[in-house]
Formats: C-alpha cells, sequence, structure tokens
C-alpha cells in the first residue's frame, strides 16, 4: 500500500498538465474578450456580454484557485533513511536488553523478541505513512474534481461571451473612396 500511494501521487501529479493547458488557453481567450470590449455594441449585447464575461471571470478565478491548492502544500510521508532505521533498531534492542536485566524477557528470546519488535515497528510506520499519503492523494483528487468542474463553467461562459462578441458587433458601414487609380501598366488613370 506504501508504494502504491506513492505511485498514485506521481499519477495524480501528472493529471494536473491537461487543466493547465486549458487554463493557459482561457487566459488567452480572457485577454481577447477584453479587447473586444469595446467593440460590442447595443443595449442588449452588452449587459450580455457582462454579464458572461463576469461568470467566466469568476469561474476562470475560482479554477486556478483550485489548481494551486491541487498542486500545493502537500507534506507526503516517506519511510525512514536507513540509518534511521538502523537507529531504531538499535534502540528497541537497548529497551529489550533492560527488559532482560529486570527479568521480564528470558535471554534466550532475545533474538526473536528483537525481530518481532522491529517487525511491529515497521509495520506501524508503513501504516501511520500509507495512512497520510492516502488522505493526501484523497484530497488533491478531490481539488482536481473542482478545478475541472470550474475549467469546464469557465469555457462554458467564456464560449457563451462569445455570442454578443460576434453579433454585437457595430453596424456602421465604412465607405471606401478610391481617388485615383492606377492601371496595370504602371500609369494614371484620371
Amino acid at each position: 500500500m506504501y508504494f502504491l500511494e506513492l505511485d498514485n501521487k506521481e499519477k495524480i501529479n501528472s493529471r494536473i498538465s491537461v487543466p493547465l493547458s486549458i487554463v493557459t488557453l482561457l487566459a488567452g481567450g480572457f485577454v481577447f474578450l477584453l479587447s473586444n470590449l469595446n467593440d460590442i455594441k447595443g443595449e442588449v449585447w452588452k449587459p450580455l456580454f457582462f454579464s458572461f464575461f463576469s461568470l467566466f471571470t469568476v469561474a476562470f478565478l475560482i479554477s486556478i484557485f483550485y489548481m494551486g491548492k491541487a498542486y500545493y502544500n502537500y507534506r507526503y510521508q516517506y519511510l525512514p533513511s536507513l540509518a534511521d532505521l538502523d537507529d531504531q533498531a538499535q534502540q528497541l534492542e537497548l529497551y529489550v536488553d533492560n527488559l532482560i536485566a529486570k527479568g521480564e524477557v528470558q535471554a534466550e528470546n532475545k533474538e526473536e523478541i528483537l525481530e518481532l519488535e522491529i517487525q511491529r515497528s515497521l509495520c506501524e510506520q508503513y501504516k501511520q505513512i500509507t495512512d497520510v499519503n492516502t488522505n493526501l492523494n484523497l484530497k488533491k483528487l478531490e481539488y482536481l474534481r473542482k478545478v475541472g468542474i470550474w475549467v469546464l463553467a469557465s469555457l462554458v461562459f467564456g464560449t457563451a461571451c462569445m455570442i454578443p462578441v460576434l453579433f454585437g458587433k457595430s453596424d456602421e458601414v465604412q465607405k471606401v473612396k478610391i481617388i485615383k487609380s492606377i492601371d496595370k501598366a504602371g500609369g494614371k488613370n484620371d
């Protein structure tokens, strides 16, 4: 279970690349919509745009917030180093020696008791570390689900913003007057 949770951690971390790419594209859409803000005309289209744009902005910011929560501030736990495990084994041996000195344990059972205590200690550490890492992975997955929901909401509202941008453009006709023309031979026609 310990190694499975560490493997899950890596899989979960790799899952953030797709939402991060989409958020980057949404940021580009955000800038595009801002640049077209003054081109929207009409009593219906402008309020409609601002309504959708406000919802888009809120959903976009919430998705960024959850993305940060999904990626940062996780303190995964790992098994102690071999030096630390050796120190723990030596402390257990001193403890067993102390029990032998008190007469609570027979000396001929020392190796067996020591082996059982080391195994018990390692199992307890595996259990504690795995529990912590499992909870962190579940928490990270929950934030990634929220990122997905808010990225989808951003896409919907960003796409809805395009309706006023496309249909709310000014209907002003621009006339172009050609004063002088040039013929194909390079001469001027008057």
